[in-house]
């Protein structure tokens, strides 16, 4: 979550060590993406979410330390997801839009928003930009955005339209349907779940 009196760029602290992650919006992307890569094994996807987070990170522990980065991986999902809004409602999984935005198949319209409404060239802030910077500018959209407008579209329940519009909402739901509806935060949920096997694996080899 963005803080007006912290710096944006996260460290991670264990064991007194502050260690720096690159939590960049693009390297938050693609960490997303690397999660919902079917031809990639679970260690693979936990080894290449160490290298995006942490491949640049001077002195980073061995990838044998497993415990450093079960610590570190949660602490990134939790930043990830941590949101300001919502808490006492009853809903969990952070922003109210994670299951209606695909950050791939959006590209471009959130480009054209950042740019319409910011000014902001997302392809020049790529490693500069920070994932909660990112995200409250995202918030911050207006309706006047076409990705705040197609958000719009696939959270419209269809019960809500009138029966005259029933037609051409179906056509526009269609258009911009998602192809998986799943959320990014069941996907990091299952990195707890990756580290417990490897643990287990260790354990049993030990």
């Amino acid at each position: 979550m963005l803080s007006l009196t912290d710096d944006p760029h996260l460290k991670i602290n264990y064991q007194g060590v502050d260690y720096p992650v690159d939590f960049a919006f693009d390297t938050v992307i693609n960490y997303f993406n690397l999660l919902e890569e079917p031809e990639l094994s679970n260690e693979e996807k936990i080894e290449g979410a160490i290298d995006l987070f942490f491949g640049n990170t001077p002195n980073k522990p061995d990838l044998d330390n497993v415990d450093f980065y079960e610590f570190a991986i949660r602490a990134i999902n939790n930043e990830i997801s941590d949101y300001p809004y919502g808490k006492n409602t009853g809903q969990s999984g952070g922003s109210q839009y994670v299951k209606y935005v695909d950050y791939n198949k959006d590209a471009g319209a959130i480009y054209a928003g950042f740019l319409q409404q910011y000014n902001i060239d997302l392809t020049k802030e790529r490693g500069k930009l920070q994932w909660n910077q990112f995200h409250a500018l995202f918030d911050g959209l207006s309706d006047k955005t076409q990705i705040k407008q197609i958000i719009q579209i696939r959270q419209k329940p269809l019960s809500d339209v009138d029966k005259d519009s029933i037609a051409d909402w179906q056509n526009a739901k269609a258009y911009y349907a998602l192809d998986d509806w799943r959320n990014n935060a069941e996907s990091m949920a299952y990195t707890q779940h990756i580290f417990d096997m490897i643990k287990a694996q260790t354990r049993k080899e030990g």
